[in-house]
């Protein structure tokens, strides 16, 4: 008799779960089922196919080459899937739906569900035009969305934005790997302690670890994670009279940079004309940016490097915020991605404890 009603209780427990399962699946904005993959894939829906030769100066701003010492590896990778199997793109973590209105196809129907209505109006009743759309399926999306009547309006629309899309979705990337990590768990303390103990606060994942603190005195620490790929995770400093005025000698930066390089890593830089220089925001600070290559002086290995260098004015320090790949074989960027959106939560002022 035990066992028929436990069999009843099983079968009971069942019933009431399945329907939330299925419930899970819906289309609607408050699931709880969060997207799945890479942050460097984009779905791709088009209402028409024959629109897609008509997007690759589009996806190529979106997508810029990056360089990892030889090779070239794309910013991100598109997934192209057709009206007819929309479904099987919906739970990518980026999606881009191109939809020519009155195409009247799954498509057109994909973007009813996802803008509201009075968006729908406006992009509808003129030459149409691009929105982004967070968790239009499932958490943690972003969805780029361009509707317009006339294909032309489309393609448009899509180049007309192209650079502060790539920047939005650079950004919301970020915002979405910083609060994965914050979910996942983060080294117990590392800001509050970070904070006491060089000045700054940072935030990273529990599976890295400090690895070395002021070796020789020199004034950095390293964080890594071997779990996999090796990739590491380098903030140093020097005092400087005018840190703001700091940042405009590159020679300088390089120098600082290859110190770094050599009393943490035992390590020096190759290929200084290879070189690529650039002006970003990181957690709110300009930062100038070096993108380069290290080989080590003990072994033979070696790998590209992204530093971002920062000022505190009220420290009279200059950062140099490091990141570090060894990943022999394997494509970079996914990596490098992942590294970058740590040092959003880089900061200069004294932390306050999540809630």
């Amino acid at each position: 008799m035990s066992s028929i009603l436990r069999a009843v209780t099983i079968l009971g427990a069942a019933l009431v779960f399945i329907p939330q399962l299925i419930g899970c699946q819906t289309e609607g904005r408050d699931s709880i089922i969060s997207a799945v993959g890479s942050y460097g894939d984009i779905a791709v829906m088009l209402s028409d196919p024959e629109l897609d030769t008509h997007l690759t100066g589009f996806r190529d701003t979106l997508s810029p080459k990056q360089s990892f010492i030889i090779r070239q590896e794309d910013t991100y990778r598109f997934y192209d899937f057709p009206p007819d199997r929309w479904r099987d793109g919906r739970n990518y973590r980026n999606i881009l739906i191109v939809c020519r209105w009155g195409s009247g196809g799954d498509v057109e129907s994909v973007v009813k569900k996802v803008l509201s209505d009075q968006t729908l109006k406006q992009l509808t009743s003129g030459r149409g035009g691009v929105v982004t759309v967070r968790d239009p399926f499932f958490r943690n999306q972003l969805a780029i969305v361009a509707v317009a009547r006339n294909p032309n309006d489309l393609v448009r629309s899509l180049n007309g934005r192209a650079e502060a899309l790539r920047d939005t979705l650079a950004r919301d990337i970020d915002r979405r790997i910083v609060a994965d990590n914050r979910r996942q768990g983060l080294l117990p303390g590392i800001a509050e302690n970070a904070w006491r103990r060089f000045g700054f606060a940072i935030e990273l994942p529990d599976v890295f670890q400090e690895n070395q603190t002021r070796p020789g005195g020199f004034s950095g620490v390293e964080w890594i994670r071997t779990d996999t790929a090796v990739r590491g995770v380098t903030i140093a400093w020097e005092e400087t009279g005018s840190p703001t005025h700091r940042l405009e000698d590159r020679d300088g930066l390089a120098d600082l940079r290859a110190r770094m390089g050599e009393a943490m890593h035992d390590e020096g830089v190759i290929d200084v004309e290879s070189f690529v220089w650039s002006r970003e925001t990181v957690a709110g600070l300009p930062a100038v940016k070096l993108a380069g290559n290290w080989t080590s002086r003990r072994v033979e290995v070696g790998g590209p490097f992204w530093c971002y260098f920062v000022a505190d004015e009220s420290r009279g320090r200059v950062y140099c915020l490091d990141l570090l790949v060894y990943a022999p074989n394997k494509e970079k960027m996914d990596y490098f991605r992942r590294l970058r959106a740590t040092l959003e939560t880089f900061a200069l002022i004294e932390p306050s404890p999540h809630s």
